[in-house]
């Protein structure tokens, strides 16, 4: 084969793209398992190397998940994918290291996402909310147990020596307890800072700021009884389907905004819109397009605004410099 042949391998769990070039060789890897098959990153492709297969859906319930295809004639390896996928699907390496051409070249910024945890105010009563409610097995919580022993006695009957006999027997059960938290640990390969801890956790230890704001809600008049896929395609558990009432639940809190459900639902049942994405500050054509695709024209209007202004405050200040 040729240098600088673009290859796909498509296995069960992952599509690789590749390519060697004389000094450079390139590899963009697709998780299948981390993607849910939402639309950002077949939005922002500059190139449009990457395409959506529809979700296969029987019932009103999701049979499988929308993919991403992906044409190695037409990827640039820019890692515009990386940056903006909201589930850390994507891997980019340029010489078998990790980077992002785009944000290297400053053509992207590097997107707002942060979590802290106050550990202070971890108290060992919160059975581990934000651990047992992560979507995504990104927390670990560290802590110093104790065993607790209990007894669990036998009903005894008969002679007194039937019932000392009895006594003797009792069972003894050990019970594992939470004494102090130690530290809580976030793998942040893993975390898609949805925020749900947030909500999760009974004391107000953690704090989240989430990459990209909107709103959604869902159009029950549109909605099919009985339709399920909505909530079974959404990866952070922002929308459930209620048994009792035959209905989807929506907890737009925790909600990535990825459009997954939308791509699965009747058209207009789910109203979705992005209004703004946290970024660090930049200066490029490439990303006002892709914000151009991603939010909506007013809140791109106002971006825009405030970089000019911004732009314009800079120039003052530095024009006072001696």
């Amino acid at each position: 084969m040729k240098r600088g042949t673009p290859v796909k391998i498509d296995k069960r769990d992952k599509l690789i793209l590749e390519m060697k070039t004389i000094t450079k060789e390139y590899s963009l890897t697709l998780d299948k398992d981390l993607c849910c098959g939402c639309e950002i990153c077949t939005i922002i492709c500059p190139k449009e190397a990457l395409s959506l297969i529809d979700a296969q859906i029987e019932n009103g319930s999701l049979i499988e998940k929308p993919k991403i295809d992906a044409d190695p004639d037409k990827c640039i390896y820019c890692g515009e994918c990386v940056i903006l996928c909201p589930y850390n699907a994507f891997k980019l390496k340029v010489n078998g290291k990790e980077t992002i051409p785009s944000v290297d070249l400053e053509a992207f910024p590097t997107l707002i996402r942060e979590i802290e945890v106050d550990v202070k105010k971890c108290i060992p009563d919160c059975k581990l909310a934000c651990q047992e409610g992560c979507p995504f097995e990104a927390i670990e919580v560290i802590y110093e147990k104790e065993i607790e022993v209990s007894k669990k006695e036998k009903k005894a009957e008969g002679s007194e020596k039937e019932r000392k006999l009895a006594k003797s027997q009792e069972k003894k059960k050990k019970i594992e307890k939470i004494k102090k938290i130690i530290d809580v640990k976030i793998d942040k390969e893993k975390c898609t800072y949805c925020s749900k801890c947030v909500y999760d956790c009974p004391y107000n230890a953690i704090k989240v700021t989430k990459p990209i704001e909107g709103k959604i809600s869902i159009n029950y008049e549109l909605m099919p009884k009985r339709f399920k896929a909505a909530a079974d395609v959404c990866p952070t558990k922002a929308i459930t389907y209620d048994e009792k009432k035959d209905k989807l639940k929506l907890e737009d809190k925790w909600c990535l905004f990825c459009g997954a459900c939308r791509l699965v639902s009747p058209e207009n049942a789910i109203i979705l819109e992005r209004t703004r994405i946290l970024h660090e500050y930049i200066e490029s054509g490439a990303w006002n397009k892709a914000l151009e695709k991603l939010i909506s024209p007013e809140e791109l209007a106002k971006e825009l605004r405030i970089k000019a202004e911004n732009k314009i405050r800079y120039w003052i200040l530095e024009s006072r410099v001696p």
